[in-house]
């Protein structure tokens, strides 16, 4: 995230798509990095305690209410490249084994899943906000 962000001119990480409910990138690089944050708690806790019950925040809100902070996107790359590390350091002999985690949506669902599905989750994840911010710079104006 980092390197594909570098250069990208400050007032491109504002600029917000036509479409209705469109997010800047400064929004999806936020979303993505609290998500991370939570991602590694919920990790966390599948190792530390298999079978109890994370929390997904829900994006909207979180977006619609802490979109006016303006963080510092190129602070919130550093943590997430930090973030991805210290998970990978965390689960690399944890990844096979099959515990149980419960993964409660803010919609009320509660899904069980395993380790290796939580990192596949966030593994799309990423790639899904990572589309949108390019296609965000491949449509900025001249």
């Amino acid at each position: 995230m980092e390197a594909r962000l570098a250069g990208v001119a400050p007032e491109l990480l504002d600029l917000r798509p036509t479409y209705p409910g469109a997010w800047t990138i400064r929004e999806h690089v936020i979303h993505l990095v609290d998500s991370e944050c939570n991602n590694f708690i919920r990790l966390k806790s599948i190792i530390a305690q298999p079978g109890s019950v994370g929390l997904v925040m829900d994006e909207e809100a979180w977006t619609r209410n802490l979109a006016h902070k303006r963080e510092n996107v190129a602070k919130y790359t550093q943590l997430f490249r930090l973030l991805r590390e210290i998970i990978v350091d965390l689960v690399a002999d944890e990844i096979e084994r099959n515990q149980g985690f419960f993964l409660r949506t803010y919609q009320g669902k509660t899904d069980e899943i395993t380790l290796r599905q939580g990192l596949e989750i966030y593994a799309r994840h990423v790639g899904f906000h990572m589309e949108y911010i390019d296609r965000i710079l491949q449509n900025r104006p001249a």
